[in-house]
């Protein structure tokens, strides 16, 4: 992803512009609610959730030495408690609680990011970010975005049973184990 401190100041030049107050983007398309509605549609629009995703992916993982490269391959994301508190604290909140804070916002603007399940990066990143609750440095962003995904997901209407799974009835032919990733 390059330059750790380079990352930071682009995250921290990013931050203002994603976030706001959420209620002038819903009142008006002009002035400073126009703005932050569309620069947050260019942003999720130009890949900028997914990149934010690989940041946290990547940066966790650069910084996690004890895990071989094929597990990194396998696993993409970290268990965020295996990384050391100091590291956390002294390198990475600043820049993931920035981070964190523009997911929250986006999340809030775009509820589509949650119901066709972009945030997720296929299941792994809300595990994470229960897991990066282990630093307190980290907890209360971490916990607002986790709180505004499960809002969206119990508003949000149940997904359809994949074909594969259920039978000509609609009847469960099988129960699927949901293992947590860890």
């Amino acid at each position: 992803l390059g330059d750790w401190s380079e990352l930071c100041h682009l995250v921290s030049t990013l931050t203002p512009r994603l976030v706001g107050d959420p209620s002038l983007q819903r009142s008006s398309n002009t002035g400073n609610g126009g703005r932050l509605s569309i620069e947050r549609q260019a942003f999720v629009v130009g890949g900028g959730v997914e990149l934010y995703l690989r940041f946290f992916r990547e940066t966790a993982r650069d910084d996690h030495h004890s895990i071989t490269e094929n597990q990194q391959q396998e696993q993409r994301w970290m268990d965020a408690r295996d990384l050391s508190p100091s590291l956390v604290a002294n390198k990475l909140a600043n820049c993931w609680n920035e981070v964190l804070a523009s997911l929250r916002e986006l999340v809030y603007a775009s509820p589509v990011l949650v119901e066709n399940k972009s945030i997720f990066d296929h299941g792994r990143f809300l595990p994470f970010l229960f897991t990066l609750l282990a630093h307190e440095i980290c907890f209360d962003t971490a916990a607002t975005l986790i709180e505004e995904i499960l809002s969206l997901q119990s508003h949000s209407p149940p997904a359809p049973i994949p074909p594969d799974e259920a039978s000509i009835d609609g009847e469960y032919r099988s129960m699927k184990l949901v293992v947590p990733v860890t």
